[in-house]
């Protein structure tokens, strides 16, 4: 039988159904709408969407699956989620995301607007679990999606010229879990 190591509790699988049957815990629907955050970021209506932004995906975040219930896209700076962990389906939260000034995404624990903190700071306050993959450093797909994300604000830069500050160096920002900062930052 599978263990499972959260904090200092050891859970079995057993255990893990479960928790899975009275509903995901507040870390876990935070964990599940970052994934959402990191992956499907400003998509338009009328327009193809990933595969991991469309009703009917499924992805695992830290052991626990779920299931993307509905996904709406009025605008491209809005887009809403209804997400539900297996085992748990009749207890589905919300996930909506938006552009203010950044891709924030609401916590879906909260009723007030308060933006949820996704990548390293979410993933140390989920435990200890999730410490052996941060010291391996990013994986390539959150450095592709990193490299994606400058691409996507900062195009098209002249020297001595004002620059958004999402391409200066300090900047911090997610993507698909990870946080960075930009170190350098050169407009020849």
């Amino acid at each position: 039988m599978a263990m499972v190591r959260l904090g200092r509790a050891v859970l079995s699988a057993s255990s893990i159904a479960a928790v899975a049957a009275v509903g995901p815990s507040d870390v876990q629907k935070r964990l599940a709408c970052c994934a959402m955050h990191d992956d499907c970021q400003l998509l338009a209506p009328g327009v193809p969407h990933p595969s991991a932004c469309q009703e009917g995906y499924r992805f695992s975040v830290r052991g626990a699956h779920f299931q993307v219930e509905q996904a709406d896209f009025p605008d491209q700076k809005h887009n809403n989620y209804l997400l539900a962990m297996e085992g748990a389906e009749a207890e589905p939260f919300p996930c909506n995301c938006s552009d203010v000034g950044a891709w924030i995404c609401r916590d879906p624990t909260t009723r007030h607007k308060r933006g949820l903190m996704c990548g390293a700071a979410l993933t140390a306050s989920a435990g200890a679990q999730a410490q052996p993959a941060l010291a391996q450093g990013p994986s390539d797909a959150q450095k592709r999606q990193a490299c994606c994300t400058m691409h996507d604000d900062c195009q098209l830069l002249a020297p001595g010229v004002p620059h958004p500050s999402a391409c200066q160096v300090g900047y911090r920002f997610s993507a698909r879990g990870a946080r960075f900062k930009v170190e350098q930052a050169d407009f020849p």
